[in-house]
């Protein structure tokens, strides 16, 4: 049986599954009713009551039946489950201390996925203590894993981003909107304080040297979207040149060179090489 396979492999204890299974709610069912016997019984006497079938726990020299089904709403554990959290380091007392910090985690994937990124019970409150009201295990697993920490939601609000929603703030991380970068693209000249703004251009790869040649080619009047726009769509100085040139666009050569400069693909792995076909 696989609960021995997993017993006799030393990967879980007795003590350990049964602490997990309290901690994450899930358990036996209720006690199950044996189906009505079928065996013929004098007549006139009623049928013999069914006696319940006793529980069963794991025990490793016993061949018993391990019911980890739902308890009070709560999703079936799978054994494979139960495996992942011993391997992943989710302890019964990780378990109980988010609970009791209102942290909102209803599966087994859950707590695997906060240990797994390095989500503690210290992160949760340095996080609060930064002005975050985050319960959400999603969330809390989102920040973790794209590094944002109290000292870079300090850094981003003495930016002049007055920001508290933990989507925006794990967006921004994400692409690599620093307090540094909204800086710079300031001191480009462009006066920029929307985190969709900020999140877009960062997305897109502009740089603050790429709006300040902008700014200088005269294009004052492009905004932090348009700028992104032409990013996105991958508007080099030499596509404009060309542009210009077939009298579609009507642009001084200044404006063009502003544009960022085409990017030379990498070669071909194999350009220049014999491959034979031959196994």
């Amino acid at each position: 049986m696989q609960v021995l396979e997993l017993l006799a492999a030393g990967t879980i204890t007795v003590e350990q599954a049964t602490q997990l299974l309290e901690a994450l709610g899930v358990g036996q069912e209720a006690p199950a009713t044996a189906e009505p016997s079928t065996h013929w019984a004098p007549q006139g006497q009623p049928m013999p009551t069914p006696r319940p079938i006793a529980n069963t726990h794991v025990n490793a020299n016993v061949h018993a039946r391990v019911d980890v089904g739902p308890r009070r709403g709560r999703p079936r554990m799978r054994l494979d489950d139960l495996a992942a959290l011993k391997s992943i380091g989710v302890t019964a007392e990780y378990v109980r201390t988010m609970r009791e910090m209102g942290v909102s985690a209803g599966s087994a994937d859950q707590y695997s996925g906060m240990v797994g990124v390095g989500v503690t019970p210290e992160y949760v409150a340095a996080m609060r203590d930064a002005g975050l009201n985050v319960s959400d295990a999603g969330e809390l697993t989102g920040m973790c894993a794209v590094g944002v920490t109290p000292e870079y939601v300090a850094a981003i609000r003495d930016a002049g981003l007055n920001i508290s929603d933990v989507g925006e703030l794990t967006g921004m991380c994400a692409v690599g909107v620093t307090a540094e970068y909204v800086a710079a693209m300031r001191d480009a000249g462009l006066n920029i304080s929307d985190v969709g703004e900020l999140t877009n251009l960062s997305a897109q790869g502009v740089t603050p040297e790429q709006v300040a040649a902008l700014r200088d080619a005269g294009l004052t009047e492009l905004g932090a979207n348009e700028i992104a726009n032409l990013a996105a769509h991958g508007i080099t100085a030499e596509y404009a040149a060309e542009m210009v040139e077939l009298g579609l666009l009507d642009l001084p050569p200044e404006v063009v060179a502003a544009f960022p400069a085409a990017q030379t693909p990498p070669p071909f792995p194999f350009v220049g090489e014999t491959r034979s076909l031959e196994p």
